[in-house]
């Protein structure tokens, strides 16, 4: 199941933070990033994605054929969940937005909205979302995004135990199937080469916008190494002033404000400040222009 909270009614929202959970994520695990965020001053929209859209993005399952869902029907697939989510965000009027992705359920929706905003891959139908990409103002990547291809049935299933026993089978029902329909050795190819393809779009990003990575040593979920080499990469291509990081010793996988939340909070305080502060002076530049 999708689940959101929506904003739509309470008026013009001015800046907006979304907030893609991981797999197996629920409603009230978020619930201190919003007090957070709406402490800080910003909306929040929440989207998780369900355990069967994550497993199917994690290894390219495609399902985005026939018409996007609306608002309140299901989605069939991460780029359906995306089309929602920006358009949730568009509904805001909002003056710029965010987006917090935790883990690789999170990140995938990253990948999805990064594609629509930037018309890659767009399906006939699919309305236009590029304008958006004018407010989009930063990411915070938390736990994400989790390098996998080396390695990808153990940490799907490691992943999976944050689901209830009946999105368990929901996903395995769904990897089963493809399995059968592919064959064994396409299915893995195809998996390894999804796997890639992620890693490759994570790097290659092309949204000069502030991006903030918070991960952790002690992260079993997501490799310490593998995003340590991300930063350093998105780094040599942006700049420190856009890329920036926060490495904790022990925190675990989608628990570091719970274990640091001084520290948490100042760093996203600080990453806030910078991407309001890229706005003001993007304002001053076009003012300056006309």
């Amino acid at each position: 199941m999708m689940t959101s909270d929506r904003i739509c009614g309470r008026g013009r929202a001015q800046n907006i933070v979304v907030l893609a959970g991981w797999l197996g994520c629920k409603r009230k695990s978020l619930r201190r990033y919003e007090t957070m965020y709406r402490d800080m001053g910003w909306d929040v929209i929440i989207h998780i994605a369900s355990p069967v859209l994550v497993v199917k993005a994690a290894s390219g399952i495609d399902d985005t054929h026939g018409a996007t869902p609306k608002a309140q029907e299901p989605p069939r697939s991460m780029r359906h969940l995306a089309l929602q989510t920006l358009q949730e965000v568009q509904d805001s009027q909002c003056n710029i937005f965010i987006f917090h992705v935790f883990s690789n359920g999170g990140a995938f929706l990253w990948e999805a909205v990064c594609d629509i905003i930037q018309q890659k891959n767009s399906n006939v139908g699919e309305k236009d979302y590029s304008i958006l990409r004018n407010t989009l103002a930063g990411v915070v990547f938390d736990s994400s995004p989790a390098y996998y291809e080396d390695d990808n049935r153990d940490r799907l299933k490691e992943a999976l135990s944050y689901a209830t026993e009946r999105e368990k089978k929901e996903a395995n029902f769904i990897l089963e199937k493809a399995r059968i329909e592919r064959g064994d050795t396409a299915f893995e190819r195809s998996r390894k080469q999804r796997a890639q393809k992620f890693w490759q779009n994570m790097r290659n990003d092309e949204f000069n916008v502030p991006h903030l990575y918070l991960y952790s040593k002690a992260d079993c979920l997501a490799p310490y190494e593998a995003i340590s080499e991300l930063v350093n990469d998105r780094t040599s291509l942006f700049g420190r002033d856009n890329v920036t990081s926060l490495s904790f010793a022990d925190s675990s996988h989608c628990s570091h404000l719970v274990t640091y939340p001084e520290q948490y909070r100042l760093e996203v305080g600080g990453f806030l400040a910078k991407c309001l502060a890229n706005n003001i002076n993007s304002i001053n530049t076009l003012a300056s222009r006309l």
